[in-house]
C-alpha cells in the first residue's frame, strides 16, 4: 500500500474503528485475495469489535498496492449492505431501477424510504438541489419557471400515449428546451427521417413521466383530478359481455396504475380527497354486484392473472399511515368479498396490501375463502403471507400445490392447523405437481378441515394418514382416486362423530359405501357426495341421514338419478326442514328429476343451484311450485349448449310472474339468477 493510501486510513482511524464490522467485510477481502482466511481467523478471535477493526486495519497497512483499492470496494459493499437489511426498503429494491435510486440516495445520505413515493420524492428532492447549485437559482423560480410546465407537458405525454417531448411541446409552453433538459429529467436524442434531423427529449426512465404526471395532477382542482380518475376507474352499466371486455381491459392493463399510486402517496394527508380517490379505485374492482359474478373470467383458470381488486391493495402500499375515513370505507366495502386469490403474477405489494385490509380495525369478523397459487416463495413474502394469516379473516385457505416445497411453505408461512391461525385447508394439486405426498407435514394440532382435490391413490392415502389423529371437524376428498387401501383410512375418518361437513365427490367412483358411516355422525350438516348405482342398505342409510334432519346443505354431483334416488329425496323432502342450500350437478340424461324439482316446495331453501341444460319443461314447473315462498334464490347453470329457442320457455314463465326476476339473461352468460321475494 502506498504511504498516501497509509496516511488516509490513518486519518480516518477514528470513525473507523468506531463504525466498522470487520465480519461484514472479510469477504469481499478475501475475494479481493488481499486477506487469507488465516488473518480472518486471528481477527475474529479478537474479543471486542473495535479491537478487531484496529487490528484488520493494522493488517491491512502491511498489505500489498491493491490493498486499499479492495478494501474501498468492500466498504461501499458495506455501506449498501446495511441499506438492503432495512424491511421496510427490501421490497423497493427488487426493482432494478428503484435499487440503482436507493443506492444513489444511499450514498449522499442514510435514506430509509418506505414507499415508492417517498423514493421518487427523494429522488426529485436529491436532483432540485443539484439545480439549484448548477443554474444558481432559488427553489421557487425553479418550481415556477420549469418544474410546473414540466409537470403539465409529462402529464400531456401520459394522456397522449407518448414517452418523448418534441421542439413544438416546448415551444407551445413557453419554455426553453435546453433550459428544461437542465433540470435533469430529460435527455436529448436526434431522430434522422430522410434528410431531416428532428430533436426530441425523451424522460430517463417512464415512472419519472408518471411521477412528474402525478405532481401536475395534485396542482389541479380536486373535481378534475377525480374526473380523469374515473377513466380507468369506472363501474360498469350491466353485464353485457361489450361492457364486461371494456372494464377487463381497462383494469388489466393497468394503464394509469403507477400514476394513482403517487397520487395516493402524495396525498395521504388529505383525508377526504384521498376517500374519493379511494372509493372510485374500490367501486371499481372490489363491488360485488359486478366482480365476483365475472371473477374467473377476470382470473385465469390456474390463477396465473393477477385480479383488478389487487389494484386498491398495491395503492395501498403507498399510504404510511391510515386515515380513519378511509379504514371505515375499506372494513364497509370488504364485508362484500368474501374470496381473494394470490396469483402466480402476484407481487409482493399485492400480498401486503391484503395484509394492511384484512389487518385494519374497525373490520368486522368475517370470513374469506384464501387461495394460494403462487410457486415463488422468498424469504419475504413468506412473511407477508404470515401476517395475511395474523387477520384471521381467512379461513379455509386454498392452497394450489405445484410441488411439495411449495406446499410446506405455504403451511408453514400461514400456520395452518395452529390455534391462532388458519384451522381448515384445502389442497388441489396443481396440473404441473409431478411429486407425490411426502410422509409428514407441518399441520398444527388444531387443525379442524381438510380437503383434497385431483391427488393420485398414494398421495391421498399419505394425506389421510397424516390428519388421522388431528381433531377434525371438516373431511373431504374431490376427484381423488381411491384404492381400498385410501377407502379404509377414509372411512376410519368418518367415525369422528364431531364431523360436521363431509365431501365425497367423484365423476367416476361410487361413494355409497360410506353412507353406513354418516349415519352416526349426528352433527352432520354439510354433505357433498356422489351416488351411482346403490344397493338396499345403502338406501337405508341414505334414508336415515335424511331423517335425522341435521343437513343444512346438501350436494349431489355426478350421480345417476334413477327413480329410486329421485323417490327417496322427494319423499324426505317435508322432514328436511333444517335444509336451507340445495346444489345438484347432472352429468347424464334421466327422466325422473322432475319429481324432485316439483316438490322443492315442501323445503325451506335460501339457495337451490342445478347444473343442467335440457329441463326447460321441469324448471317452469319447478318455480311454479315455489311462488309462495317468501325468500328464495335459483342460480341455474347451463354448460353453454342450450340455445336461444331452448330458453325461450323459461324466459317466458319468468317475464309472465310478478316477483320473478331474470337478469340480462340474453348475453347467454354462464349463471343466471331467479329470485322470489
Amino acid at each position: 500500500m502506498e504511504e498516501i493510501q497509509k496516511e488516509l486510513i490513518t486519518d480516518n482511524l477514528v470513525p473507523l474503528t468506531r463504525d466498522l464490522d470487520p465480519s461484514q467485510i472479510y469477504t469481499e477481502l478475501i475475494a479481493g485475495r488481499v486477506l487469507t482466511f488465516e488473518d480472518k481467523e486471528k481477527i475474529s478471535k479478537i474479543d471486542t469489535r473495535k479491537a478487531q477493526s484496529m487490528e484488520l486495519i493494522s493488517v491491512l497497512l502491511r498489505k500489498g498496492p491493491n490493498a486499499f483499492g479492495v478494501f474501498m470496494d468492500a466498504l461501499q459493499c458495506t455501506q449498501f449492505k446495511s441499506l438492503l437489511e432495512v424491511n421496510e426498503v427490501e421490497n423497493l429494491c427488487k426493482n432494478p431501477l428503484h435499487l440503482t435510486l436507493l443506492c444513489l440516495l444511499h450514498i449522499e445520505t442514510d435514506v430509509r424510504t418506505r414507499t415508492q413515493t417517498e423514493l421518487y420524492s427523494e429522488i426529485h428532492d436529491f436532483i432540485l438541489r443539484k439545480v439549484i447549485k448548477r443554474m444558481k437559482l432559488t427553489e421557487e423560480d425553479i418550481e415556477h419557471r420549469l418544474l410546473r410546465p414540466l409537470y403539465q407537458l409529462a402529464f400531456e405525454a401520459f394522456e397522449n400515449g407518448e414517452d418523448v417531448l418534441h421542439e413544438s411541446d416546448f415551444e407551445r409552453a413557453g419554455l426553453l428546451s435546453e433550459e428544461v433538459c437542465e433540470v435533469g429529467y430529460l435527455a436529448r436524442d436526434i431522430l434522422i427521417r430522410g434528410i431531416k434531423q428532428e430533436r426530441r427529449y425523451s424522460f430517463t426512465h417512464r415512472t419519472f413521466l408518471e411521477f412528474l404526471a402525478a405532481k401536475h395532477l395534485v396542482l389541479i382542482a380536486a373535481e378534475e383530478r377525480l374526473k380523469w380518475l374515473r377513466k380507468y376507474y369506472f363501474r360498469a352499466n350491466s353485464n353485457r359481455v361489450e361492457e364486461v371486455q371494456r372494464l377487463r381491459f381497462s383494469l388489466l392493463f393497468r394503464v394509469a396504475e403507477n400514476i394513482v399510486a403517487f397520487l395516493f402517496g402524495f396525498l395521504q394527508k388529505h383525508p377526504d380527497v384521498l376517500l374519493q380517490m379511494a372509493s372510485t379505485v374500490i367501486d371499481a374492482t372490489l363491488d360485488r354486484k359486478f366482480f365476483l359474478p365475472f371473477y374467473n373470467s377476470l382470473s385465469l383458470p390456474d390463477g396465473s392473472l393477477c385480479p383488478p381488486s389487487h389494484v386498491f391493495c398495491r395503492l395501498l402500499c403507498e399510504l404510511n399511515t391510515m386515515p380513519l375515513v378511509l379504514v371505515t370505507a375499506i372494513a364497509k366495502r370488504l364485508s362484500l368479498c368474501i374470496e381473494v386469490s394470490v396469483g402466480f403474477n402476484c407481487s409482493d405489494r399485492c400480498i401486503k396490501g391484503m395484509a394492511i385490509m384484512y389487518n385494519i380495525r374497525p373490520l368486522e369478523p368475517i370470513s374469506i375463502h384464501l387461495n394460494i397459487h403462487t410457486q415463488q416463495y422468498t424469504q419475504t413474502n413468506v412473511l407477508l403471507l404470515r401476517e395475511l394469516a395474523n387477520s384471521r379473516n381467512f379461513d379455509p385457505v386454498c392452497i394450489h400445490a405445484t410441488d411439495n416445497q411449495h406446499l410446506k411453505s405455504c403451511i408453514l408461512a400461514l400456520r395452518i392447523g395452529k390455534a391462532d391461525s388458519i384451522k381448515n385447508v384445502e389442497i388441489i394439486k396443481s396440473s404441473i405437481c409431478k411429486d407425490i405426498a411426502p410422509p409428514a407435514l407441518p399441520f398444527g394440532d388444531d387443525l379442524r378441515g381438510i380437503l383434497l382435490m385431483k391427488y393420485d391413490k398414494w398421495s391421498t392415502r399419505r394425506f389421510l394418514e397424516i390428519v388421522s389423529k388431528k381433531p377434525l371437524i371438516e373431511l373431504g376428498v374431490v376427484d381423488c382416486d381411491l384404492d381400498d387401501r385410501c377407502k379404509r383410512c377414509l372411512s376410519n375418518l368418518l367415525l369422528n362423530r364431531d364431523l360436521q361437513s363431509v365431501i365425497l365427490v367423484s365423476k367416476s367412483q361410487h361413494m355409497g359405501r360410506f353412507l353406513g358411516r354418516l349415519t352416526g355422525l349426528d352433527k352432520l350438516q354439510k354433505l357433498h357426495i356422489s351416488l351411482k348405482e346403490m344397493d338396499q342398505a345403502e338406501r337405508q342409510n341414505l334414508e336415515k341421514i335424511m331423517k335425522n334432519n341435521t343437513l343444512q346443505e346438501l350436494g349431489l354431483f355426478h350421480c345417476e338419478y334413477f327413480a329410486d334416488l329421485c323417490n327417496i329425496l322427494s319423499n324426505h323432502f317435508s322432514r328436511m326442514t333444517a335444509l336451507r342450500y340445495f346444489y345438484v350437478v347432472i352429468s347424464i340424461d334421466f327422466q325422473p328429476i322432475d319429481r324432485i324439482l316439483c316438490n322443492l316446495h315442501l323445503l325451506r331453501l335460501q339457495e337451490f343451484k342445478i347444473q343442467y341444460d335440457r329441463l326447460i319443461p321441469e324448471m317452469c314447473k319447478m318455480l311454479k311450485s315455489l311462488i309462495q315462498l317468501m325468500n328464495f334464490q335459483l342460480t341455474y347453470i347451463h354448460d353453454g349448449t342450450l340455445t336461444e329457442e331452448g330458453f325461450m320457455p323459461l324466459q317466458q314463465f319468468v317475464d309472465q310472474r310478478v316477483g320473478f326476476s331474470c337478469i340480462d339473461h340474453k348475453t347467454f352468460v354462464k349463471k343466471m339468477r331467479l329470485e322470489v321475494k
